[in-house]
């Protein structure tokens, strides 16, 4: 059994949404799978007629979001919030990590966990916590990054999985890279796994492939639940599925913890019934998704091989992987081949076991065929060494640094949150070697 933690605006606008897809799925899943779920996510309804209800904490430093979040819930119909499992305050973080972490993280930190207790103490046999949040302000980054910290001091057995929103490369906020950079080095002590989910590749899924040609953050979160609740919907398995099994194959080693999601296909609602992929074409594409470290169909470089008895040219650059969690989901799963998902020059030599698949028949998103990969791969270096550059070119000309001054972070702070996030980029790009 899982806790959904649910940080900042956009932490709890994504939380509803994966609440709302994981519920929809539920109502057509088959009865073991409909039990799974329902244990693991929502607590039963106290009488019959009742809905079932949420394992969630909605926090925010404003109520408008919380209280639109609660009302959404209700209206469904089919589940709800605990209202006494949510906190929110009248002021929010000025998108300042530091005035999140510093300030509203200590003020705030007994109202929190008097409600996360309450959910823990909610279930027969807790797991651990799955956070919501976003990177670039200061609600979701800040007192995001406080609360992981503490969760793990409170509940040290427990498995955390981070679920981060990588902000718009165009910029949503000025000190995004700040805010990234401080969250991620905080997560990558207190987290066992942090998955990113980048704005700008849901937006292209959106427009290239599911036709919406002006998303909505609705949309977009949309997209990023049926991505989420891909990877952990259960089946046959090589292992016991659950997330602190997921957290254990994927981030066995302590030096690599950053997860990427890809999940296919994407297409419309309306041409859903006029779809049909071959599971050998649907995993070739996944697969070459992996390899060219691509997370959308379109524009994939195929001129990469990975054909048993052929080598790659070492001028050829390509994804290596620590790890891998493949979920393959629809009609005639059990026939599908998905030996070159463990492809051995797809990983390290030291790599003992990097590929654990799950198999069932439900049809995600009432599509024939899906697939999902978490993978923990150099898929997030490229991303991050935007970040750290952008960032370092900012702390260089000492561009708003006061203003994280103000609320108790030293320069030296962010030299040493510098050097932490440096030595985990350091880690993936030796996976090369």
């Amino acid at each position: 059994m899982s806790v959904v933690m649910q940080i900042g605006q956009c932490g709890n606008q994504l939380g509803e949404k994966f609440f709302h897809t994981l519920s929809e799925e539920i109502s057509h899943a088959k009865p073991n799978v409909q039990d799974i779920l329902e244990n693991s996510y929502f607590i039963p309804p106290s009488k019959p007629g009742g809905v079932p209800i949420a394992r969630a904490v909605l926090v925010d430093m404003e109520p408008k979001v919380v209280r639109n979040c609660l009302q959404g819930a209700a209206r469904s119909g089919t589940w709800k919030y605990d209202n006494n499992s949510s906190f929110c305050k009248q002021s929010g973080s000025a998108n300042n990590w530091a005035h999140g972490f510093n300030t509203h993280g200590p003020a705030c930190r007994e109202s929190i966990l008097e409600c996360v207790r309450r959910q823990v103490e909610a279930c027969d046999m807790f797991v651990g916590f799955q956070m919501m949040q976003s990177l670039a302000g200061g609600t979701g980054s800040g007192l995001g990054a406080f609360i992981c910290e503490m969760l793990r001091e409170e509940f040290p057995s427990a498995s955390i999985l981070n679920n981060v929103i990588w902000p718009y490369e165009s910029g949503e906020v000025i000190v995004q890279n700040y805010n990234s950079l401080l969250t991620l080095s905080s997560l990558l002590d207190s987290s066992d796994a942090v998955c990113i989910v980048e704005n700008d590749v849901m937006q292209r899924i959106c427009v290239n492939q599911l036709n919406i040609k002006r998303p909505s953050f609705g949309d977009i979160n949309a997209v990023i639940a049926r991505h989420l609740v891909g990877a952990i919907f259960p089946g046959r398995t090589t292992t016991r599925h659950s997330m602190r099994s997921i957290i254990r194959h994927l981030c066995s080693h302590p030096s690599y913890k950053l997860l990427t999601v890809r999940c296919i296909p994407q297409v419309p609602q309306s041409s859903i019934d006029f779809t049909s992929d071959a599971w050998s074409a649907l995993l070739k594409r996944l697969l070459q998704m992996l390899m060219v470290d691509h997370h959308t169909e379109e524009g994939l470089n195929w001129r990469i091989k990975l054909d048993e008895g052929r080598t790659l040219p070492e001028s050829v650059p390509y994804n290596r992987s620590i790890s891998n969690w493949l979920v393959l989901q629809g009609k005639e799963s059990e026939t599908a081949s998905f030996d070159q998902f463990a492809h051995p020059k797809l990983y390290p030599s030291w790599a003992l076991d990097p590929l654990s698949v799950t198999v069932g028949s439900h049809m995600l998103g009432k599509q024939e065929k899906t697939a999902t990969l978490l993978s923990n791969s150099q898929s997030i270096l490229r991303p991050l060494d935007r970040l750290t550059g952008r960032a370092y070119e900012m702390f260089a000309a000492n561009a708003y640094l006061h203003q994280y001054e103000k609320h108790g972070l030293l320069k030296t702070e962010f030299v040493e949150h510098f050097a932490h996030l440096e030595q985990s980029l350091q880690n993936y790009r030796l996976l090369s070697t």
